[in-house]
């Protein structure tokens, strides 16, 4: 004898609605096609393409130290968002994004999860992880992270723009940079500081002086 199971039609709602309610939080760059900061490179060019990535850092993180400390301390928020290009307002270096995760209801501040932190967003020229990228920009508008209701809902949005109305924009990783710039009719843009990687031939001269060193001291 087979027995089969039949959800109703309002149990069947109600597990889609589970399925698709998340806490979102949605960034961006720009608020018109001349109200924006633009990420561009150390050249004043803007970033081609990008990774977008939502999240906090340990309160009074000090980030003045090189970019692979940085996003070593960057705690994510759900996943990292594409943007090639970034181009979403008609100009490049602008981005609008919504990230998705969960921070449950009963979440409390200070819990190890999100509710309560400040929110950051974290920009980088590169395609698959933010720890690929060439250049790297951290804003944050002072905005915290709230938790879902109890339907599993619930909304942030950060404006990085110099007429934004939910908060200051503060470039926590990077360069406020003057115009004028030749990716549209921006006065201020974002310079994204650069990650310095060691060439190979440079870190194996370092490698093998120390190893000289350690021969030396050891005769």
């Amino acid at each position: 004898m087979k027995h089969t199971l039949k959800l109703s039609a309002a149990a069947l709602l109600l597990s889609a609605l589970s399925a698709s309610a998340a806490y979102q939080v949605t960034v961006r760059n720009f608020t018109n096609s001349t109200n924006g900061f633009p990420i561009i490179d150390n050249a004043g060019n803007p970033l081609a393409n990008g990774l977008i990535g939502v999240g906090t850092f340990p309160v009074g993180f000090d980030f003045n130290v090189p970019a692979a400390d940085v996003l070593a301390a960057f705690q994510q928020f759900g996943a990292s968002v594409m943007e090639p290009p970034l181009s979403t307002g008609g100009f490049p270096g602008l981005f609008n994004n919504t990230i998705s995760g969960s921070i449950p209801n009963t979440s409390t501040a200070g819990d190890a999860g999100f509710f309560g932190d400040q929110i950051y967003t974290v920009i980088g020229d590169a395609t698959s992880s933010l720890g690929d990228a060439s250049f790297l920009a951290v804003l944050t508008d002072g905005g915290t992270f709230g938790k879902e209701d109890t339907a599993g809902n619930g909304a942030a949005a950060a404006d990085y723009a110099p007429a934004s109305t939910t908060g200051v924009t503060q470039i926590a990783y990077g360069d406020l940079v003057n115009g004028p710039f030749a990716i549209g009719p921006f006065t201020f843009a974002v310079g994204a500081q650069q990650v310095n990687v060691p060439e190979p031939s440079t870190s194996l001269l370092a490698g093998l002086a120390g190893l000289a060193l350690l021969v030396r001291r050891r005769r």
